[in-house]
This record gives structure tokens, C-alpha cells and sequence, in this order.
């Protein structure tokens, strides 16, 4: 029986798209023995069509119509960015068509008008390019733990902070680490998005509507970025017996709210999230008959998202009739206390940072280690790290009000502390 073609409508032809062409042209035949489906790039829609891009130049455009009004099967998003993306998405589902997009930002700030569109169209919306590149993370939370209610998660979802991390665990300064990223094609030229855990957040929201059923906007999500992290830092937590990564997590709590945070945190050498490498993503989701599952893979580049856009372009043409699931919006839910690692780097003499941390404590801050030690980059100055019971999150409020200098201060979450001796 010969396979049923699939043309598709490209939209945007950077590192993704051309991932997108590439895997198409080099994979057609496997994907037609088997599935019975055999993808054809029908056009490609680019701002500059003068352009090289290393495609066959007679499958680009510069009209829009060309990939949303005609004969396309499915109609692939894969430009970034808000508009013209999300204007193009809903012209093709109004269209009748089918759409698969990588576009997180798209996705998580206008779901509602999106997911409801499609449902009401009966079109197929697929998003898995969205979170974990090639890790089929989507995929698993709508249909293998669909009959489990899923009440947690956390994990690695971004690959630049996490390769940049993975780095300076080896003693490079963040700068460089930064450098490479870019030298990989890791990190962008304004690499704010990443490092400022911004991606990540908007992957919270995606996971939140996909495991949840109801999600939180990406900007009510509490976010820090990892900038301020050192890599004398990673040197110190690992004499302590933890590593730092940017971790994503959510939880559903008993009244339907979700409590969220992205931001970096002091994990175990042992976790899941802490034996990541490089590009990697992880995500440890917890469900109440399944227990913890872990899902890892490599979570950047364009060869990884490519494969999860062609995944659901062939889901998408298998079952053009089946849409995502809408989310609801609720409201985010206050933070739990948790353990934290302080640490303050002042021109101050030895015994403040300690007065610092005892005024902490008579605060009903329990500081359970402590180490104080002169800065490696300039002698005049002391770095006072510690670890805390857990406290609340104003504790930078609360330690910037007895007189240490607040643009000297980290305060990470510790993940699963270990009890004091």
C-alpha cells in the first residue's frame, strides 16, 4: 500500500525550520514505511526570499497566504516571537487546517484564544516542540498518564542555562560559559530569555495546562534568574554535597491552585536534576497511582525540536480532527517555606556577617552552616556562606534590612536538605 502524502506549510526557515526541511528530506522514506505517511515540504514562508538559507529556493515566500489559505495539510509555526505567529495560527485554524507550533511564548500567553479556536474548529493543535525539544514530555502527560491525576512536577527545562551551569561546575566564570553556549548554538545573542529563567517559565505554564488541566500566566509565575550564581558557588555546595541548576516546578494544590517558581536551586548530587549535563533537560513528574517518572533528553538545538515539530505534524495528519484539551486560568498559590543557601560578599570585618545571620536567627531563621571566607578576587573582602532551616521567601528583605549589602546576596532554594548532624 503506498504511503498518504502529507504537505506541509512551513512558517519561518531559521534553525528550526531548516531542522525541520533537513529531517524531511532525510528521513522520508523510513516515515513512510512506517507510519504510511509521507511528509512533503509544499512551502516555506520567509521575510527575505534574496536570502541563501540552503533550501530549494523555489519553496519560499513571502506571502503569508501561500502557507495558510492553500492546499497544505498541516501548517508548521516555527517563526518565534508573538506576532506575526500567533495572528498566523489562528488564521490557519479558522482555515480548517491543522497546526503544530515550537512557539512557547505564542502558546502560554494566548492559549485561551488558541486551544479554544481549535476546539471549536475540531483541528489538531500540537505543541510538544514547546518543552524538551525531542524529550516527548507533551505526549506523555495527554495520553500515556491520562488516567492518572497528575500533582506535581519539577525539573531542567531549559539546555543554555543548564549547559552554562555544567560549565562552570568546571570552574569556568560565567562569561565564558556563556561564550561557548553561543559558540554551540546553544545561546542567542541576547541571551536574557534564558539566563533570566524566563524560558522557563513559559514552559512552566505549558506543563502546568498540559499535566493540570489549568495553568497560571507565565508573568504571575515567581522567576529568578541564574546570573548571580558563581562558579565558586558550585565549588562550595559541592563540598556540602549539592550542585545548582535552574529548576522549573509546580505543584496542584488541594483547592486547584497551583504554586509554581522557577529559579536556581541547590539539589543533591545524587537527584535526577543534578546528574543532567550540558544541553540536557529533565522532568520528574509525580502522579498519584504512577508514582515518580523521569524524563531526559536534549533539550536545545534545532535537530531536537525539528524531530518533535515532524512528530506532531504526523500525529496532526493521522488525526486532523482531534484537538488539545483547553486549560483553565487559576490563580497562583503562596509559596511554601523551604530550606536556602545564603551568601553575602561585603568589605565588613569578620564578625559582621555573623552578627548579620544571629539577627537572622533571633528572627526564628535557623541557620544550621555556616562559612565565612575571604573573597579569592580581592583579599579586602569576606564571603559569608550559609545554610537555613526552611524560612520564608522575604528572607533577602530580611537580611538586606539588618545592613548587608543587597546586591551582594543570593538566596537559593535547597531541594531536600539533609538533616543536621
Amino acid at each position: 500500500m503506498s504511503a498518504r502524502e502529507v504537505r506541509i506549510g512551513l512558517l519561518g526557515c531559521g534553525t528550526v525550520g531548516r531542522g525541520v526541511v533537513e529531517l524531511v528530506a532525510r528521513n522520508t522514506d523510513a516515515i513512510a514505511a512506517r507510519t504510511g505517511l509521507r511528509p512533503r515540504i509544499e512551502k516555506i514562508l520567509v521575510r527575505d526570499r534574496s536570502l541563501s538559507r540552503g533550501v530549494d529556493s523555489a519553496l519560499l515566500t513571502d506571502r503569508p497566504e501561500d502557507v495558510v489559505r492553500n492546499g497544505v495539510d498541516v501548517v508548521v509555526e516555527a517563526l518565534g516571537g508573538d506576532e506575526p505567529a500567533c495572528s498566523l495560527l489562528t488564521e490557519a485554524l479558522e482555515r480548517g487546517k491543522p497546526v503544530v507550533t515550537a512557539n512557547k511564548l505564542v502558546l502560554a500567553s494566548h492559549h485561551d484564544r488558541l486551544l479554544t479556536l481549535a476546539d471549536r474548529r475540531r483541528r489538531a493543535f500540537g505543541y510538544e516542540a514547546c518543552v524538551c525539544a525531542g524529550v516527548p514530555v507533551v505526549r506523555s502527560l495527554r495520553h500515556a498518564l491520562a488516567a492518572d491525576r497528575l500533582t506535581s512536577f519539577e525539573g531542567v527545562l531549559n539546555g543554555t542555562t543548564n549547559f552554562i551551569l555544567s560549565r562552570m561546575e568546571e570552574g569556568d566564570p560565567y562569561a565564558e560559559a556563556l561564550i561557548e553556549a553561543r559558540r554551540r548554538g546553544f545561546a542567542e545573542s541576547d541571551p536574557t530569555n534564558d539566563v533570566e529563567g524566563i524560558d522557563a517559565a513559559l514552559k512552566t505554564a505549558i506543563l502546568c495546562g498540559t499535566a493540570f488541566g489549568a495553568t497560571i500566566p507565565p508573568d504571575r509565575i515567581p522567576r529568578e534568574g541564574m546570573t548571580k550564581v558563581t562558579a565558586a558557588d558550585l565549588a562550595a555546595v559541592r563540598r556540602w554535597g549539592y550542585t545548582i541548576r535552574l529548576i522549573a516546578r509546580a505543584e496542584l494544590d488541594d483547592c486547584g491552585d497551583i504554586r509554581a517558581s522557577v529559579g536556581p536551586e541547590l539539589i543533591p548530587q545524587g537527584a535526577a536534576a543534578a546528574r543532567v549535563r550540558d544541553e540536557e533537560n529533565v522532568l520528574i513528574v509525580h502522579g498519584q497511582s504512577s508514582g515518580d517518572l523521569i524524563f531526559q533528553g536534549r533539550g536545545a538545538g534545532g535537530g531536537p525540536t525539528a524531530s518533535a515539530l515532524l512528530s506532531d505534524v504526523l500525529d496532526a495528519a493521522a488525526k486532523p480532527d482531534t484537538p488539545a484539551p483547553r486549560w483553565r486560568t487559576v490563580k497562583p498559590a503562596p509559596a511554601r517555606p523551604t530550606a536556602r543557601y545564603l551568601r553575602i560578599t561585603c568589605a565588613a570585618p569578620r564578625a559582621l556577617p555573623r552578627r548579620w545571620l544571629d539577627g537572622l536567627t533571633g528572627q526564628g531563621v535557623e541557620v544550621r552552616r555556616i562559612e565565612v571566607a575571604r573573597c579569592p578576587e580581592d583579599e579586602r573582602l569576606r564571603t559569608v556562606r550559609a545554610l537555613t532551616e526552611p524560612c520564608e521567601d522575604d528572607i533577602v528583605d530580611r537580611i538586606a534590612a539588618l545592613g548587608a549589602p543587597e546586591d551582594n546576596l543570593i538566596a537559593l532554594r535547597v531541594q531536600n536538605p539533609a538533616r543536621k548532624s
